[in-house]
């Protein structure tokens, strides 16, 4: 039989190895960043994602490195700059 206190390290053992495999899951499940047009730096993350009623859905991305920031449009592959852009002011920016 085990005694109480092998019993207790075998259950903190297995806590932090379960915790690491955690870890390691979250990193590869974790949203995966895209290529900044600007620096091209794998760096770009979505900021927000606005649900239109009527759609096109567009999505706004700040990248981490240099901080430009663009808007992408539902079903459309281009990355539009924000300067400039009819999404300029959108109150979607301040998250």
């Amino acid at each position: 039989m085990f005694s109480s206190f092998a019993f207790i390290a075998l259950v903190v053992l297995a806590t932090a190895v379960l915790f690491l495999l955690i870890l390691a899951g979250a990193r590869f499940y974790s949203p995966s960043k895209i290529l900044c047009p600007h620096c091209r730096n794998k760096s770009l993350e979505c900021v927000n994602w606005i649900l239109a009623n009527p759609p096109p859905n567009y999505s706004f991305f700040r990248c981490g490195e240099c901080r430009a920031e663009y808007v992408q449009v539902q079903f459309e592959q281009q990355m539009i700059p924000r300067a400039g852009s009819e999404w300029e002011h959108d109150r979607g920016w301040d998250i």
